[in-house]
């Protein structure tokens, strides 16, 4: 979730407890409209309204586990201390993405940061950033010693890659579609993640034909033709709905 105030992030963890496994507090995201709001990595500033949002919200959903996604400082004094007050709140476990606000996206990953956070944090950390393959996967784990891994451009280009594939597979787009559709999905939201997932799948011109269907009629005719079944594959879970 993003919030600005312990009050609005415990609201709406008290909403979704007993629906989810957990809630994530992001206070990464380096987009300055989110900043200029108060959230996402402008509360990488407040260790104070970081504390006060993970015990309200722990205390207020009954104890629904709490985690916090964060950035690294250039200063890394900073970031001990938000890990250590989020760690003394009650957070079940902390994600680093290995780039400061101002580090582009393009400049590599500081794994020496996040190295150095992991030998002081008391509860699971998990790295974040550039994490695109299974096997980089295992390089990171190597290098950081984490416990964990969050990929996020990673898995919306292949959302396989955990399931060891090197890109998307046929069937893996024809689950999302029908689950999407079935579930309700808005047309932008399927057509923007396929936008993703099928990056390496179409080439120049089949991409902005993707780009300029304005319809789920549409969509689907341009995916038919593209050689996509649209059904289920016999991996596909049951939906409870």
């Amino acid at each position: 979730f993003a919030a600005d105030s312990a009050a609005q992030f415990a609201a709406a963890t008290e909403l979704v407890a007993g629906k989810v496994a957990g809630v994530d507090l992001n206070c990464g995201c380096p987009q300055q409209w989110a900043i200029k709001e108060g959230i996402g990595a402008a509360l990488l500033k407040k260790p104070d309204t970081v504390r006060d949002m993970v015990r309200q919200a722990r205390e207020r959903s009954g104890g629904v586990p709490i985690s916090v996604k964060i950035r690294t400082d250039v200063d890394m004094k900073k970031t001990v201390h938000l890990v250590q007050t989020a760690e003394q709140a009650g957070a079940s476990f902390i994600t680093l993405h290995g780039r400061t606000v101002n580090t582009k996206p393009s400049e590599p990953v500081d794994y020496e940061a996040i190295k150095f956070i992991k030998s002081v944090a008391v509860v699971p950390l998990v790295a974040n950033g550039d994490v695109r393959s299974l096997a980089g996967v295992e390089e990171v784990f190597e290098r950081t010693g984490v416990n964990g891994a969050m990929a996020a451009r990673g898995l919306l280009m292949n959302p396989a890659m955990f399931a060891g594939y090197d890109s998307t597979p046929v069937e893996c787009v024809n689950d999302f579609v029908h689950t999407s559709f079935k579930l309700g999905t808005r047309f932008e939201t399927i057509q923007k993640t396929l936008e993703w997932m099928t990056g390496e799948m179409l080439n120049k011109s089949d991409r902005q034909r993707l780009n300029a269907c304005v319809s789920a009629p549409g969509l689907v005719d341009f995916l038919r033709d593209r050689g996509f079944s649209l059904q289920p594959s016999s991996r596909l879970l049951p939906l409870n709905i």
